[in-house]
């Protein structure tokens, strides 16, 4: 916000009026990134390109197994987080399943409509039904 802004306005006053001291604002500035940002970053261009080898299937999952067969040991969690962060999805594999019956609310809605209930209930008819 600061640097969008110093143009139209000073960079003390800016600071000032945000509460940030402008010493810790050019120190903020003009820090080199960490150790652990630099490694996610070259992290990060791994998984993408094991991602492209994959034509853009695998999850995090599979990318962690593609990285450790490389010799980069890294938790998935990680790898998951990395993948947020870059806009990386893996393609998920549908669950198959066969429907081996037709729902119970049509059979209710049938005898209800039918006045065909069990032997012990009696369903009273009801006019505003149509045979089907």
């Amino acid at each position: 916000m600061i640097k969008a802004n110093q143009a139209q306005f000073p960079t003390r006053t800016l600071c000032e009026t945000l509460g940030v001291s402008h010493s810790g604002y050019y120190e903020w500035v003009n820090r080199k990134p960490s150790p652990r940002a630099i490694a996610n970053a070259e992290l990060t261009q791994k998984i993408v390109d094991v991602y492209k080898m994959s034509d853009s299937t695998y999850g995090r999952i599979r990318i962690g197994k593609e990285l450790a067969a490389e010799g980069f040991a890294v938790n998935h969690k990680r790898i998951g987080r990395l993948m947020r962060i870059a806009q990386i999805k893996g393609v998920s594999r549908r669950r198959s399943y066969t429907v081996t019956t037709t729902p119970k609310s049509v059979f209710t809605i049938l005898n209800i409509c039918n006045n065909i209930g069990y032997e012990k209930e009696k369903i009273p008819k009801r006019p505003q039904c149509r045979s089907i």
